[in-house]
């Protein structure tokens, strides 16, 4: 079982992403800074330094922190956990409502987000606060690197003073120069297209906080709308005499959502709702409810 991000083995896109972050704060110090602007300088370095610093922070906190469901935990160290309605028989404990099993950690994660292949850890309820903060900063940051970028290459087309300052340096060396420009070019190319990806995931998680839900259930909820409306499959059970031939008890097994709920209010007034047991499993909630042949095959209408 995994604990956090650190554990071996890497993860391809984590190392990448360590080098991407080494190179592009490099290149921004040693290349960047000399041909910026010097009345709008020490605010440049500022918020670049600011936005770097906090960048990465929430992503060591992010991925040195284990998400693992305390459940779980308590019951690997022999301690004694007391009896929930959810267990995992992969782990072999009692799990909270919450959690669910990543197979790529082997392990259940309270309040699962998602499993980061950049941070090799998963994103659950102890360091989702971290990743939310992770994506601002790094937005900010490349975002700051690639209006910078743009700057420098923009002045140079038009012969400003960084294009003269480029050429007193270099001089008759025409490769060094174009060179330097073609490193800027690229480099604020790709920090532009990674801070659109980034305000991409910034925006789409403010939507989710907003909605009140997790990455994981909107995924569900997206594969519930492309299968279709509802699915209800109805099994046929014993028969309930005290309510003649044409009554037969039904089980209806159907994937949560805001269809069902408008679903089940209407028909409550028309059927009698027997008690039910609610299991928080994948979003699906189990219902015993007693209908006419023609209320069940109206839900299949749907």
């Amino acid at each position: 079982m995994k604990k956090n991000g650190l554990d071996r083995p890497y993860h391809p896109l984590q190392v990448l992403s360590w080098i991407g972050m080494t190179f592009s704060s490099v290149l921004f110090y040693t290349v960047y800074l000399p041909y910026l602007p010097s009345d709008s300088l020490i605010i440049i370095i500022i918020l670049y330094t600011f936005t770097l610093i906090g960048t990465l922070y929430s992503g060591i906190r992010c991925t040195i922190s284990n998400p693992t469901d305390p459940y779980v935990q308590k019951s690997k160290s022999g301690e004694w956990v007391q009896p929930s309605s959810q267990r995992c028989s992969l782990c072999n404990a009692y799990t909270m409502i919450k959690s669910k099993h990543c197979a790529r950690c082997c392990r259940c994660v309270n309040g699962f987000d998602h499993h980061c292949k950049w941070l090799n850890n998963c994103i659950g309820s102890k360091n989702y606060k971290w990743f939310f903060n992770l994506i601002a900063f790094c937005t900010m940051m490349s975002l700051t690197q690639a209006g910078s970028g743009v700057y420098i290459f923009i002045d140079v087309l038009t012969s400003g003073d960084t294009g003269k300052m480029i050429k007193n340096r270099y001089n008759a060396d025409d490769i060094g120069k174009y060179s330097l420009i073609g490193l800027i070019f690229v480099a604020s190319l790709l920090c532009l297209l990674v801070s659109i990806f980034l305000a991409h995931l910034f925006i789409f998680h403010v939507y989710l906080h907003y909605l009140g839900l997790t990455t994981y259930d909107y995924i569900l909820m997206k594969k519930e709308k492309t299968a279709g409306k509802v699915q209800v499959n109805s099994v046929n059970m014993t028969m309930d005499t005290s309510f003649g031939e044409e009554h037969q008890r039904k089980v209806v097994v159907m994937e949560e959502s805001p269809i069902i709920k408008r679903i089940m209010q209407s028909k409550a007034k028309k059927a009698r709702i027997t008690p039910f047991k609610h299991l928080d499993i994948k979003c699906v909630t189990h219902r015993i409810i007693d209908f006419k042949e023609q209320d069940v095959d109206s839900f299949r209408s749907v």
